[in-house]
């Protein structure tokens, strides 16, 4: 069977088929739907690329204590939102829910551009809300585009393309970032958010070229079921549980190590300066590894490895990261370590979580998915910054043991998860191959 024929039914939704590649001859091929694909992904990242450090520089305008509380408000937005996507999604079909979902956000920037025009006098309260808006928009717009990719996608070419369309991706975050930092002393702010929309804009004939099947409408008829069907999906099914766990556990980790970093940084005595080159050549080293993994890496890793293996990796990336901070808490350790674990997330981790979605059932892919991607991640965030700042304080000068050890179990735990994950996708897809496993 071709890698873009329909996968059987998702053995977790019973009744609901995964939709998994162009199902009809006269839809797009496989060439055209990587191309869409790629291209979608690529706008939408080099738009939040410009986005980012914009929210970034608005999150500490006035008092840069307040970024604990926009993190916290953050995840309020979550809890009220992600019922309000369940909603959606089971009464507007796919293709007009990515669609019109893009056009919302759109219309939102361009307002956020209007206020910080005619009212620069309010530019830090309008600034703190701005923070918790890209907090909230980053978030379901990459997950509504990979719910769309493992509709479309089916789990055998997810595991060869989605490196190469995370890749695409990267290149555009690259891109954005880059554009930021050229006009960033010559626009307005709200020119470089009208360009943001502009770009997210463009993902909108991508969207829909993604989301057109050869069949009248199809693909785009409504997800169905109950608002909270998400959530009671996440309770019932094991491999969506391990999913949303390790998801928790690998977010938890990255703020623990981000935070580690940043009290280096305030301690450590270093000028602006270094610290500038220094942050400059770690990511350029974390860009260029990224892609490496993406493009080569991710198929090798996975097809050799499996799912869980592949998983698996950054949890130990995790791991030996702490552990070198704890044997040398210096500097360089902590830039080596950033650069590592974010390379692994990106370029290994997420496509390969994603993956995961390709062998669940339409429900588990635009609401669990959402769910996880956004209210477990956040989560995970305050707990991170929360447990950092508890165990720092705790530990007095040093302040490095506690987020260590603690990091390290999570760490351990997120490990074994991921093998979990991978034993769970594995028994899924043997399950619709109607494979029997001989006995003991």
């Amino acid at each position: 069977m071709s890698d873009v024929e329909p996968a059987a039914p998702s053995a977790g939704s019973p009744g609901q088929p995964a939709r998994s590649g162009p199902p009809e001859s006269n839809g797009p091929t496989e060439g055209q739907l990587l191309l869409a694909s790629g291209a979608y992904f690529f706008l939408l990242l080099c738009g939040y690329s410009i986005l980012r450090p914009l929210r970034d520089t608005a999150g500490i305008a006035g008092d840069s204590s307040t970024l604990a509380a926009l993190f916290l408000a953050t995840f309020l937005a979550m809890l009220v939102l992600t019922p309000i996507h369940g909603a959606i999604v089971s009464r507007v079909g796919r293709s007009r829910f990515v669609v019109g979902s893009t056009l919302l956000f759109a219309f939102q920037l361009l307002g956020f551009a209007v206020l910080f025009r005619a009212r620069p006098e309010w530019s830090v309260a309008i600034g703190r809300v701005f923070f918790v808006w890209v907090s909230v928009f980053n978030l379901f717009v990459v997950s509504i585009f990979w719910s769309l990719m493992a509709d479309r996608w089916s789990h055998p070419a997810g595991l060869r393309l989605f490196g190469v369309i995370s890749a695409f991706g990267s290149v555009g975050g690259i891109i954005g970032s880059q554009l930021t930092a050229r006009l960033a002393g010559s626009w307005a702010i709200e020119g470089l958010l009208l360009l943001s929309t502009a770009l997210l804009l463009g993902t909108v004939p991508c969207a829909r070229a993604v989301g057109r099947r050869g069949d009248p409408g199809g693909g785009d008829a409504p997800v169905g079921g109950s608002v909270l069907a998400g959530a009671v999906e996440l309770v019932r099914q094991p491999l969506l549980r391990r999913a949303a766990t390790l998801t928790f556990l690998l977010t938890v980790c990255a703020s623990l190590a981000y935070f580690l970093r940043a009290e280096w940084v305030a301690t450590a005595e270093v000028t602006d300066e270094a610290r500038r080159a220094l942050f400059a050549r770690t990511d350029t080293a974390t860009q260029a590894l990224t892609l490496l993994l993406q493009l080569l890496g991710f198929r090798l890793l996975v097809r050799g490895l499996g799912i869980g293996g592949t998983l698996l990796l950054l949890p130990a990336v995790y791991a030996l990261g702490f552990l070198l901070v704890a044997s040398a808490p210096v500097f360089g350790a902590l830039l080596a370590f950033e650069a590592t674990r974010r390379s692994f997330a990106y370029g290994l981790a997420a496509p390969t979580r994603n993956v995961v979605f390709t062998v669940v059932g339409d429900e588990a892919k635009y609401k669990t998915k959402a769910c996880i991607d956004t209210l477990v991640y956040r989560g995970g965030d305050v707990v991170g910054a929360h447990l950092f700042a508890l165990l720092a304080a705790t530990r007095g000068g040093g302040w490095v043991a506690g987020p260590v050890g603690v990091g390290l179990l999570y760490a351990v735990i997120a490990g074994v998860t991921a093998l979990q994950l991978g034993r769970e996708v594995r028994s899924r897809r043997e399950t619709e191959a109607g494979v029997t496993r001989p006995g003991p």
